[in-house]
C-alpha cells in the first residue's frame, strides 16, 4: 500500500471515530503529498457514511438489547421502609372493640401485621388517644387543615401522603409499599395470623385493646 492511500484510509478513519486532530493531520499531510481534492472528499465522504453507520448499527443495538432491561429495572419495586395510620377517633388502637366491629378495620390490623413481618417499621396513631402526634406534625396539620376529620384516616408511606379518607385494601396497600402478594401472604399453619392484635406501643397508656379491664366501651 503506497502512502497516498495509506493517508486516504487514515482520513476516512478519523471521521469515522471523530478524532479531529487525526484529521487535521492526515488532510494536512494528504496535501503535502499531492493528493487531489476530489480524493481527499471523497475520503472524508466514505468516513462519514461509515460513521453514520456505526451510529445506527449502534442505535439498533441499544434498543434491542437494553430497552427490555431497562424497562425490568424501572419496574421493580422498591420496598418502603416506614408505614404511617393516623386513625380517626376510636375508642382503642385499632378500633376493634365493641360488639359492632368494623369488617375493614379487622382487615386492616391484619395487614398492619403482614407488613411489619416484612420489615417495614408500622405507625399508628389514634386523634383520640394520641392527639399531639397530629399536632406536633405540621404536615398532618395542614391535611386536617384541608380535609378535615373527613380525611381520616391519613395513610403514609415513607413520609408521602398516599391514601386519605380510608383504609387501603391488601392489594393497593402492598403495592404502596412495594411488597410481592407472594411475600404477605398468610402462612396456613401459622396460627398466630388468625388471631387480631394491636399494634406494639400505640395503644392508650395501660389500658391496651378495649375489653377486660379496659373500660373503653
Amino acid at each position: 500500500m503506497d502512502e497516498k492511500t495509506r493517508e486516504l484510509i487514515a482520513i476516512g478513519s478519523s471521521v469515522a471515530t471523530n478524532c479531529q486532530p487525526c484529521l487535521t493531520f492526515h488532510v494536512d499531510k494528504a496535501d503535502e503529498l499531492g493528493i487531489s481534492e476530489v480524493d481527499i472528499r471523497e475520503a472524508l465522504a466514505i468516513g462519514a457514511q461509515v460513521q453514520k453507520g456505526g451510529m445506527n448499527a449502534m442505535q439498533r443495538f441499544v434498543e434491542q438489547s437494553f430497552d427490555a432491561k431497562l424497562e425490568s429495572i424501572s419496574s421493580q419495586k422498591k420496598k418502603a421502609s416506614t408505614l404511617k395510620v393516623y386513625d380517626p377517633p376510636m375508642c382503642c388502637s385499632t378500633g376493634i372493640c365493641g360488639t359492632n366491629v368494623d369488617d375493614a378495620l379487622v382487615e386492616f390490623a391484619g395487614l398492619l401485621k403482614k407488613v411489619e413481618k416484612q420489615g417495614i417499621e408500622v405507625n399508628r396513631w389514634n386523634l383520640v388517644q394520641q392527639p399531639q402526634a397530629f399536632a406536633e406534625n405540621s404536615a398532618i396539620r395542614e391535611a386536617m387543615a384541608e380535609l378535615g376529620q373527613s380525611g381520616l384516616p391519613l395513610v403514609y408511606v415513607d413520609d408521602a401522603l398516599v391514601v386519605f379518607g380510608r383504609y387501603p385494601d391488601k392489594k393497593e396497600l402492598f403495592d404502596l409499599l412495594g411488597i410481592d402478594e407472594d411475600e404477605g401472604r398468610e402462612n396456613k399453619n401459622d396460627q398466630s395470623e388468625k388471631t387480631v392484635v394491636s399494634i406494639t406501643g400505640i395503644g392508650a397508656a395501660g389500658s391496651g385493646e378495649c375489653g377486660s379491664g379496659g373500660g373503653c366501651c
